[in-house]
C-alpha cells in the first residue's frame, strides 16, 4: 500500500507543491491510508476472526475502535527552506485536509481527528541573561498555529503573491504554541507538538479552511531561525 505525501518547496514568493507516493521503508513508519481504513471497516462490517465466523459490528462501534486505535490516514505537508528574521510574525507553512472522495450523493467532508508538528529551529544564541540561557524561560523565538482562510479571488498556487498575503486567520483569531526555542542556543532543536481530537485547533477546523504554522520573534536582537518543518493532519470520513 503506497504512503502519501506532499512536499512544498517555498523560497521567497514561490509556493511550489508537489504530490508524491511511496513506498513505506523500513526505516520509517508505516502511514495509514483511506483505503486501509476503508479495508478494515469491510473487515469488521463482514464478519471478522476465526475466518469471518464471528458476527459483524455496528458502524458506530467500529468508528469508536478506529478513534481508540488512533486508526486515521494523515496528510503531510513539508517545507525545506531555512528562513529567519527579527520581529517575525510570518506564515510558514499550510496544510489543508484533503477533499472530499467523488460521490452521487451528498459530498461527505473529512473530519479533522489530529494535527502534529515537527520543526527545527533555534535563536540567535546570545543575550544578555545568563540566567535563562539554555532554558525555555525569557525566550522571545517560538512558533505558533491557527486556522486560515484563503483570501476570496487568491490563486493559491501564484508564485507572485507573497504567502502572506494569500490568507486571512480565522476570527475570531486563536493563535496555539507550537514550539519555544531554548534561550540563547545556536544549535538547531527538533520541535514536536501533538493536538489531540479535542484541542480547539481541531475542533475549529471546518471544510474549506487550512492550518498554518507562523514564525514569531519579538524584541530587539531576538532572531528565530528555522530550518525546516512538517504539519501532518489526521482525519476520517
Amino acid at each position: 500500500m503506497y504512503s502519501e505525501h506532499v512536499r512544498i518547496n517555498q523560497s521567497g514568493n514561490e509556493n511550489v507543491t508537489e504530490v508524491l507516493s511511496s513506498q513505506p521503508t523500513s526505516n520509517s513508519p508505516y502511514t495509514i491510508t483511506a483505503a486501509d481504513r476503508f479495508k478494515v471497516r469491510i473487515y469488521f462490517l463482514r464478519g471478522w476472526g476465526n475466518n469471518g465466523t464471528l458476527p459483524s459490528l455496528p458502524y458506530e462501534i467500529i468508528e469508536v475502535i478506529f478513534d481508540f486505535a488512533q486508526y486515521w490516514p494523515s496528510v503531510t505537508y513539508r517545507r525545506e527552506d531555512p528562513y529567519s528574521g527579527y520581529n517575525l510574525n510570518t506564515l510558514y507553512l499550510t496544510g489543508s485536509l484533503p477533499s472530499p472522495p467523488s460521490s452521487n450523493e451528498a459530498e461527505i467532508f473529512p473530519k479533522c481527528k489530529m494535527v502534529e508538528f515537527t520543526c527545527e529551529s533555534h535563536d540567535q544564541g546570545w543575550s544578555s541573561y545568563p540566567n535563562d540561557q539554555g532554558t525555555y524561560r525569557g525566550s522571545y523565538t517560538w512558533g505558533e498555529a491557527s486556522v486560515i482562510i484563503p483570501k476570496q479571488g487568491i490563486n493559491l498556487q501564484d508564485q507572485s503573491i507573497d504567502i502572506n498575503d494569500k490568507f486571512n486567520e480565522k476570527v475570531p483569531i486563536e493563535r496555539h504554541n507550537v514550539y519555544t526555542n531554548k534561550h540563547a542556543d545556536n544549535t538547531w532543536q527538533i520541535h514536536n507538538n501533538v493536538f489531540a481530537s479535542d484541542h480547539p485547533l481541531v475542533t475549529g477546523l471546518q471544510p474549506g479552511e487550512m492550518v498554518g504554522l507562523w514564525i514569531r520573534s519579538s524584541f530587539p536582537g531576538w532572531v528565530n531561525y528555522i530550518k525546516r518543518a512538517e504539519l501532518k493532519l489526521y482525519y476520517s470520513f
